[in-house]
């Protein structure tokens, strides 16, 4: 496994998704900014392909993945 750099931000605030010409853009608030924006700017900077992940406790228990056909529209099972 390799260890990457990585950049971990909590409690984020007014996570935003939209869509356009194919392109999904995510955006989010962090009420207590860090070194962590440091860290993401200097990620940002090397040009370097990102990944993301976005957890919550929570989700768990709150939330339900359904694969959709994307083509067709139906509920995969």
């Amino acid at each position: 496994m390799v260890n990457c750099p990585r950049v971990e931000m909590q409690n984020i605030d007014k996570l935003s998704i939209s869509f356009k010409k194919g392109v999904a853009r995510v955006s989010f608030e962090v009420p207590t900014p860090g070194h962590e924006i440091l860290k993401l700017i200097y990620l940002q900077g090397t040009a370097n392909l990102l990944n993301a992940v976005i957890e919550s406790p929570q989700a768990e228990f709150d939330l339900q993945i359904t694969p959709i056909n994307l083509k067709t529209g139906e509920v995969m099972s």
